[in-house]
């Protein structure tokens, strides 16, 4: 329940309630989508606990981001990044951004987004026009979205193609390079 956080009113009216993610749609995704992790930046959009973070950094991408703006869940998921990383889980480092996920600037070069509908179709088409302008500048962009209950905010604009449509997920790649 995100009125049980610390979260900004506003835009917690526009997400939902936190929900643990088990990253199976992640490993199956990234297989589908053929990329070599090494070259990617994986951003978890509503990163919660960290969990797809840490599966991510060991999968091996390039870098391993979680965008949060609840800082309970931001804060666990720091602690469970330092215990991962001093268990020896993974070489890449989790990078844990306490933000809104819809003013959160993606870094330059492949992206590999992860996104378990954390939030409704507002932010995610913040989101998306984040991503689109990155891929606007060339980088590659590739979205697996988790429990895809608002694909219009995709689908509207023409310019995702859904590389891959499961039952529970659906991967995403942009249909045009230059917007």
């Amino acid at each position: 329940n995100l009125s049980a956080l610390s979260v900004a009113r506003d835009r917690a009216l526009l997400g939902f309630g936190y929900q643990a993610s088990n990253g199976v749609a992640l490993d199956e995704a990234v297989t589908r989508a053929g990329i070599d992790p090494a070259r990617y930046s994986f951003i978890d959009y509503g990163s919660g606990k960290g969990r797809a973070v840490m599966i991510a950094a060991a999968r091996g991408f390039q870098r391993a981001i979680g965008v949060e703006f609840a800082p309970e869940l931001h804060d666990i998921a720091l602690a469970n990044g330092r215990r991962f990383t001093s268990a020896g889980g993974s070489s890449t480092r989790c990078e844990f951004i306490l933000g809104d996920a819809g003013s959160y600037e993606p870094p330059t070069g492949p992206i590999f987004a992860y996104i378990y509908n954390s939030f409704g179709t507002v932010i995610l088409r913040e989101v998306l026009s984040r991503l689109e302008t990155r891929a606007a500048q060339g980088d590659p962009v590739v979205i697996v979205y988790v429990n895809p209950l608002n694909r219009s905010a995709f689908e509207d604009g023409q310019r995702w193609t859904v590389a891959a449509d499961r039952s529970d997920w659906v991967l995403y790649t942009l249909s045009l390079i230059h917007i």
